[in-house]
Parts: C-alpha cells; structure tokens; sequence
C-alpha cells in the first residue's frame, strides 16, 4: 500500500512539529502555507504575523525549544521574533518538512467524501488525503471590540495586530487597552515616544512575572518546584512573586481575577518600571468615548488620539463548514485537545 498522505494546515509552530511527526512514523505530510516561507506568526514579512520590531519570546529558550532541536546555547534566554523564525526555518530543513511545504497555498475548504478520504481544496487546485491537521494559528482574526462602546470617538482606533514599531504614536496620546503581552509591550515601546504618559486600561487584572526572578529565568525557577502539588506550588510561586516585584495592585493595575498559574500571566520586565516612573498610567476599563476622551469606570476621563486594542483574537476555521466545528470554533470539544469526537481523521494542533 501507498503511504497515507495527510493534509497538514499551516507552517507555523504547530504545523512543523505535526509534519516531522507524520514523517518520524512514515506517513507522507503535505503541509499547505499561505506565506512564503516556514514559521507562522514569527515571520515578521509576512504582512497577515502579528510580530512586531520589539517582539521576543515570553518563554525562555530552555522552556520553549523543540527537544529535538535545541536553541543554540550562545542565544539570548528570551530570544527576538527573528531569531526564533529563523529557528523554525532551521527546524524544517533538519528533519526534512519543507520539501513537503506547498508554499503561496490557500486551503478554501475541508470536505470529507464518499469514499472516507478528505477532499482539500486550495486556490492551486484539489487534492485527496487520508487525513487533516488543522494547524492554521488563532491570531490573525483580530478580536475588536471598539464598536461596543457607546459613543464616538474622534480619534483613531487599531488592533495590536497592526502594531509593528512606535514611530506612528509620536508626540501622539496613546491609549492602550489590554493587559496581556502585546498590550504591555505597546506600551512600554509607545511611551518613549508618546506625548505624555501612555495610558493603560483594563477591566480585568492579570499576574505580572519579570523574566528573571532570582537571576535565572523566571520560567525555570518555576520549574524549579514541579515536583510540588500545584496548590503548593502556587502559594510558594505566588510568594516569591510578592516578594520580588509586589502586588498589581501596588502599581495601580486591577487585582488578578485568580490564582497564579489559573490565568495566563502576562512576562514583562519592564512595564512595572514604567509606571513607577510615570511614563505608563494605569486606568480602570473603559465605559463611553465622548468624541477625543475615553471615560473610564471610576470617573475619570483623558484625552487620547489612538487607542490600540490588544484584545486578542478569535479562533476561525473558514475552510471547515460548521458540521465540524459547531456554532462557535472556540468552543470546539476535541479528544485530548487534538482530535474531532466525530473524526478521529480531523485533528487540531496548537
């Protein structure tokens, strides 16, 4: 019998990885990209990546590489967007997948057919498979929630997914809204170059972890206490937190909506610093917009002239009708996280 073949969607990440295990157990994988090149969201060219000139892991390299490839051990501990697309190039060539790349391929639609195969079709044209692995990403359908907000506002609106470098916030009023990663890292790039403080708003508050704590990457020093029961672990973690950098609450921010390690914390080494500097000010969320001010929830009101949203994405499967993924994407039920309960033929990684 021929090799199964198998549709893999998506050169990201996630793509890779699920293409070299295909090969590892002798199935043939056709990975479709739409993008010139391997490394998904990382590939700063690609005008659809999200990455941005400051961009650099928020995991260090020792707890983000593929064990089968290690970083180069002369890297940084959070290397940038470049390096890591780059890595992901290297990663592909190693283990023989970007021969199996298909690249300036758009899949359009996911269809199962008479005879039990899936029926892929591209703007190149229609293939057969035995079997797909959706890896197409989650942050290139921006989540904007601008619209919601009752009244106008005069100024200008953007996603962080449009965000590459601060030069257009120059002697500018910047609000951002958010407090994950790219909120923070928008914030602290803008307030260099803002006209007054950069204003932060959130209506919800997260756990801030600098990237070293004690000297070695924070993420490692967690690890440090794997061997701990996890409500352990997070009540000596959420200490040692305390203790290094204090509260959210101290710089202003709202307090976290739970537990360290039960929300997504946001890695930063350098927002805390400036708001204690004055460059970043905290605000609550935001209730109306009255022409150029923003009104927030405790009252007050400020001037701005963009306001960036970094309020994420949405998961969105297009090429997949909605037998497959129910009513809403995001809340598609997979067994162990990968494979369709109707399917086992259809997975998702990453």
């Amino acid at each position: 019998m021929s090799r199964p073949r198998v549709a893999v969607i998506g050169a990201g990440a996630a793509g890779l990885a699920a293409a070299k295990a295909l090969l590892d157990r002798g199935l043939e994988p056709v990975v479709h990209e739409r993008g010139d090149r391997p490394g998904g969201l990382w590939v700063r060219a690609d005008p659809d990546s999200p990455a941005y000139a400051s961009l650099h892991l928020n995991t260090s390299r020792g707890r983000t590489e593929f064990s089968a490839l290690p970083m180069p051990r002369d890297w940084p501990d959070y290397p940038s967007a470049d390096l890591v697309a780059g890595y992901l190039a290297d990663y592909a060539d190693t283990f023989g997948v970007t021969g199996h790349i298909r690249f300036g391929t758009t899949v359009t639609s996911v269809e199962r057919t008479g005879d039990g195969r899936w029926e892929v079709a591209t703007d190149q044209g229609t293939d057969h498979y035995d079997a797909v692995v959706v890896a197409n990403g989650h942050n290139r359908e921006p989540r904007m929630p601008a619209a919601t907000y009752p009244g106008d506002f005069s100024g200008v609106h953007m996603h962080a997914h449009a965000y590459r470098d601060p030069e257009p916030f120059r002697d500018r009023r910047v609000l951002v809204v958010g407090m994950g990663n790219s909120a923070m890292d928008i914030a602290v790039d803008a307030s260099h170059v803002s006209r007054g403080p950069v204003l932060l708003s959130a209506r919800r508050g997260v756990h801030i972890v600098p990237k070293y704590l004690f000297g070695r990457p924070s993420d490692a020093t967690g690890g440090a206490l794997a061997v701990l029961p996890w409500r352990i672990r997070q009540a000596v973690a959420q200490t040692m937190l305390r203790l290094a950098v204090g509260r959210p609450q101290d710089y202003g921010l709202p307090a976290p909506a739970g537990g360290l390690f039960q929300n997504h914390p946001t890695i930063s080494d350098t927002v805390l610093s400036r708001l204690t500097h004055g460059e970043i000010a905290a605000r609550p969320g935001i209730v109306r917009f009255e022409g150029d001010r923003a009104v927030f929830a405790d009252g007050r009101s400020d001037v701005a002239d963009v306001v960036v949203w970094a309020t994420g994405y949405r998961v969105t499967l297009p090429f997949l009708d909605e037998r497959w993924t129910g009513p809403d994407p995001e809340r598609l039920p997979l067994y162990k996280r990968v494979f369709h309960l109707d399917d086992p033929g259809l997975a998702f990684v990453g």
